[in-house]
């Protein structure tokens, strides 16, 4: 227990420091977006990468875990554009609801991660995460065509412009 807490007090301390700060007005709101894209475009990745380089993947479970993973991907979204009709809420909201269900806050989980499987675990779970964020973008920016204020369509050049 003592691990799993090591393993997520870090990412709440940040969590909370952030949002500390964003609420104080420390730094104005034109710093936020570059910070976000800096933590998501770069840092986020270049922790990432190393998990899975330097990894020893060949027990062979990589390929299987990063299926599976895309698969309850695809399941989950399925289930949420099952149940839009039952949800008596405008498209845009609903795009709202379907990111919410499909997107998981992985930096979270990962020290967790780490902590719990070790280095091994942490190395599959990045594959895992690596695989999916693709799969989750595309659905993501799929609803959003569809169902968005601007409601494109689902054409694939619609699609194609919205990406």
């Amino acid at each position: 227990m003592i691990g799993l807490l090591a393993g997520i007090l870090p990412v709440f301390s940040l969590i909370a420091i952030g949002y500390g700060l964003r609420k104080s007005d420390f730094l104005p709101d034109a710093t936020w977006r570059p910070i976000e894209k800096l933590s998501i475009n770069l840092l986020y990745p270049g922790f990432l990468i190393p998990a899975i380089w330097n990894a020893d993947l060949s027990g062979g479970s990589a390929g299987a875990a990063a299926g599976a993973a895309v698969t309850a991907v695809l399941i989950v979204g399925a289930c949420a554009l099952l149940a839009k009709p039952f949800l008596k809420i405008e498209g845009p909201a609903y795009t709202s609801v379907f990111q919410g269900v499909i997107r998981w806050n992985s930096f979270v989980f990962l020290p967790v991660i780490q902590v719990t499987f070790g280095a091994e675990g942490l190395a599959l779970a990045a594959v895992m995460i690596a695989s999916i964020i693709p799969v989750t973008n595309i659905a993501c920016v799929a609803v959003l065509a569809r169902w968005g204020a601007d409601q494109r369509g689902m054409s694939p050049l619609a699609l194609t412009r919205a990406m």
